[in-house]
Order: structure tokens, then C-alpha cells, then sequence
């Protein structure tokens, strides 16, 4: 039997199990499994893997996109570039462990942009985590400036965020997990009177389908589009990395 999961601190929130497994049953996969793995600490990765011997990859969410690099043994070169990863292949060599780590968030955003056919003149990131630099390796690719709105940032963050930062970027994008299940009620601490007709949110999460900053666009005609795409195209490329398609 082999083992794929998702580690995070709390997965209540997780579609990944269903997606796989209606996967494995479309490949005729009949002896592979998904499984949910809650770490409250990165540090108890290691115990995981031994304990378990079947583990053969895992994806990688909030908050260990980023935590988890100094524990892998080999980081792809795009992953390294953007800092975070959230696709994880294990190589067993007897009681040696080997993990290889891969960002298919890439994929999956780009993936969003092109369905939807998206591009913008600027753009705001709301959060500075490891989904965020999935977001920013885009962008960058994609010659579409940005600033990112971030607690700790000492330049622009929520406080300093006017309704007239808001209107002249076009594209706006949550990567934090503000409004995301159970917590449906939260919202960014945005001014929602910059958000027009004219602008499109895009947010990561995807449950619910829609958060309270997606509500805040449709109340006013803006384009939105939450996170169920890309989760749907990062998890079909971190799936061909577990099974070597």
C-alpha cells in the first residue's frame, strides 16, 4: 500500500481526500491511499515518516510551506527560487529517508490565470506566507507589479491600506487563511469601498466557495474566482510527482 496525505496544523478544512481519491479510482489506483496528517509542530514530520513506513509523498499546507525546507533533502530549483513548497516526494533507502520537495502552487495559480483569462496592469497580495510566494513567482513571471498588504510589513499593511491603494490595482489576492472554514465570518480588515466592478479577487481559499472578501466583490460586480482551480491543478501535478507520471 502507498501512502500520499496533506500535513498542516488543522486540515478540518481539507477537500484534498476526495479529489484524490475519486483520482485513484479514475487511474483503477486500488492500492494507494490519502490521508490526513495534523502536526500541531513541523519538528514531528520525521517521527511521522518512521512510524509509518508506507508514506510515499505528502502535500504541504498552512503554516509549513515554508518550515518545512530545512527538513527536505533535496528542494527543486523553482521551489528554492520562491522559498516554499507543498509537494513532497519520500525516497525510502532502507531506514534512510530521503525527501524531495517540489511548489506546484506555480502551476496551479498560473493555471487559475489562464482559465480565466487574467491580466492586470498591478495587483495586491493580501498575506506574505507560503502561499504568497506561489503568488509573487507568478506575478513576476507574468511582468504584472504588485505590493503585498501583510501585518508585519513595516511599508503597506493593514492599516496603511487607503481606499485609493485599492482602486488603482485592479487585481486583488487573499493567500491567508482569513475567512476560511470554520471561520467563515472573518474578513480582511480591507476598506471595501475601493473594491469596484472593475476589479477581480482571487482567493486560495475554497472553503467555503465563497469567503466574506469574495462576497465583498460580488456585492459590487467585481470578477471572482476562489480557490478550487488551482487546488485542483496543483494537486494533479504533485500527483504525477508522487507516482512518477
Amino acid at each position: 500500500m502507498l501512502k500520499l496525505g496533506l500535513i498542516g496544523k488543522s486540515l478540518k478544512h481539507s477537500y484534498s481526500p476526495n479529489y484524490f481519491q475519486q483520482k485513484f479510482r479514475e487511474l483503477n489506483l486500488t492500492d494507494v491511499e490519502y490521508n490526513l496528517y495534523e502536526l500541531d509542530k513541523i519538528s514531528r514530520l520525521q517521527n511521522l515518516l518512521e512510524q509509518d513506513q508506507e508514506i510515499g509523498g505528502f502535500s504541504v499546507t498552512v503554516p509549513y510551506k515554508s518550515a518545512i525546507l530545512p527538513y527536505l533533502t533535496i528542494t527543486d530549483c523553482e521551489a528554492q527560487t520562491i522559498g516554499a513548497v507543498n509537494t513532497v516526494k519520500v525516497v525510502r533507502h532502507g531506514s534512510r529517508i530521503t525527501l524531495k520537495g517540489y511548489n506546484t502552487d506555480t502551476y496551479g495559480f498560473e493555471q487559475t490565470l489562464k482559465n480565466h483569462d487574467i491580466s492586470a496592469p498591478s495587483a495586491l497580495i493580501f498575506g506574505n506566507g507560503g502561499a504568497a510566494q506561489a503568488v509573487k513567482y507568478v506575478l513576476d513571471n507574468r511582468q504584472i507589479p504588485y505590493q503585498i498588504v501583510s501585518r508585519r510589513s513595516n511599508s503597506l499593511n493593514y492599516n496603511t491600506l487607503t481606499q485609493k491603494i485599492i482602486r488603482t490595482a485592479p487585481l486583488l489576492i487573499n493567500t491567508t487563511p482569513v475567512g476560511m472554514y470554520p471561520y467563515i465570518e472573518d474578513a480582511l480588515s480591507i476598506p471595501l469601498d475601493g473594491i469596484t466592478a472593475h476589479h477581480t479577487l482571487i482567493d486560495l481559499i475554497y472553503n467555503p466557495d465563497k469567503t466574506t472578501f469574495l462576497q465583498m466583490g460580488d456585492a459590487v460586480g467585481a470578477k471572482t474566482i476562489n480557490g478550487l482551480e488551482m487546488l485542483h491543478a496543483q494537486a494533479d501535478k504533485s500527483l504525477a510527482i508522487f507516482l512518477q507520471l
